[in-house]
């Protein structure tokens, strides 16, 4: 049975362009491994950069509520109205007061809270008369400290940020000041930050959403909640019936209370979303509040992916151009081989007609074509010597058989005159 023989051009084609196939795979690879790296790491400080921003920016709008807080806690009308002792004429820091402190809006209400936690005065008429004294802002307040936390208002049963500071009078606490901030005031920073591949989210102290730009994310929690954390969320009326449901992000959970000013990031297989993210996280400063960005991973790789792409389509063109050149230079470096094969077979052959070999490379191919021509001219000579040989030998041996034929005639004449005499005695 025949093999079927590859040809030389196939198999060095075929080698060739295995070889820059390899090579380019591996180039790719590297390419793809690179650039991910890059853009990960380069994500992680771009996020990082950003979420300290907001952070920065939030805690602007936050600690600017604070001081307005103190700022009124501390203004002479309403120092004078809770101080007892005071015999000037009395001006009530009635609502219209109080909303004169509002600028921009930016607050739900105002009010001001007697040392029993009974609202005297309001900007929101519906909080006049109310018994706050269960609130956590209240207590800090009559403990002569200031308060910021989110709640859910038990008359309005809206969520807001609740800014409380105590007002003294003669060392004495008398009462406390409380700023209900709208919760779209913090929330308008952080949404433009959010992108359609960028998620925004606001956590408190314990882990529970305040704010997402994903609404999928509304009354869920970083991870599983404690005891401890969910009993303040029922007293702050931020759960009502079923806890927050837990997401992929208990690493960060367990973080919270290390994480400082500074940001940290991570790499989260987010099983709740089934996705890849990134996620930078950084603590409002004083405030118990964290901003967090999320982005996943298929978004960011998408360039690493482009750049392998465009490296592996460079490969493969380059492929076929390899393949078409070496096929061409194999072909005109095959054809003066295919030449010296037919010489080679007819001088096998024995080939009486003329035969000639021109071949002009200037290499050793050239100087190999000339030492087939040399080499079928001596064959040449060489058989036209043996011929000379055979032809000359052949007319010896001619000669010498018509000479013995000569002689057998003359023996059998001479046996028949032998034979005459003996007959004729």
């Amino acid at each position: 049975m025949q093999v079927k023989r590859r040809s030389l051009q196939r198999r060095i084609t075929l080698y060739l362009v295995s070889i820059i196939i390899f090579f380019g795979l591996l180039a790719t690879i590297a390419t793809y491994n690179l650039t991910k790296n890059t853009i990960l790491n380069q994500a992680k400080v771009n996020l990082s950069s950003d979420v300290h921003s907001q952070s920065r920016e939030g805690y602007q709008l936050l600690s600017q509520s604070r001081d307005l807080a103190h700022i009124i806690s501390s203004q002479p009308r309403i120092i004078n109205y809770y101080d007892e002792s005071y015999k000037g004429q009395v001006l009530l820091p009635d609502a219209t007061y109080l909303e004169s402190y509002n600028v921009g809006n930016e607050f739900s209400s105002i009010f001001l809270l007697d040392s029993k936690g009974i609202t005297l005065f309001a900007t929101d008429s519906r909080f006049v008369g109310q018994n706050y004294s269960y609130r956590d802002y209240f207590k800090a307040g009559m403990d002569n400290k200031s308060y910021v936390a989110v709640a859910v208002g038990t008359t309005t049963n809206e969520l807001g940020y609740y800014f409380s500071s105590p007002i003294v009078v003669n060392n004495v606490v008398k009462g406390v000041v409380v700023l209900k901030m709208r919760p779209e005031s913090l929330r308008n920073i952080l949404s433009t930050y959010a992108t359609d591949n960028r998620i925004v989210t606001l956590v408190d102290q314990y882990g529970v959403v305040i704010y997402s730009s994903d609404g999928n994310k509304a009354n869920h929690s970083l991870g599983p909640l404690n005891e401890a954390s969910i009993t303040a969320l029922k007293n702050d009326r931020r759960i009502e019936g079923e806890t927050p449901i837990p997401m992929d992000y208990s690493i960060i959970q367990a973080d919270l209370d290390i994480i400082g000013d500074t940001t940290h990031s991570y790499n989260i297989s987010d099983r709740y979303d089934s996705v890849e993210e990134v996620v930078a996280i950084s603590k409002i400063v004083d405030f118990p509040f964290f901003v967090l960005n999320e982005v996943e991973t298929s978004y960011l790789y998408q360039p690493a992916i482009n750049s392998a792409a465009v490296v592996a389509t460079i490969v493969i063109v380059a492929a076929i151009i390899v393949a078409m050149t070496i096929s061409i230079l194999i072909m005109r470096f095959l054809k003066p081989v295919k030449q010296l094969h037919e010489f080679a077979n007819k001088i096998s052959q024995n080939s009486q007609e003329e035969i000639s070999l021109d071949i002009q490379t200037g290499d050793e191919l050239e100087d190999l074509g000339k030492a087939f021509v040399l080499m079928s001219s001596n064959i040449k000579q060489s058989y036209a010597q043996i011929e000379s040989k055979v032809e000359e030998r052949t007319h010896e041996l001619s000669q010498i058989n018509k000479l013995m034929i000569d002689r057998e005639l003359k023996m059998i004449e001479l046996k028949k005159e032998i034979q005459k005499l003996k007959g004729s005695k």
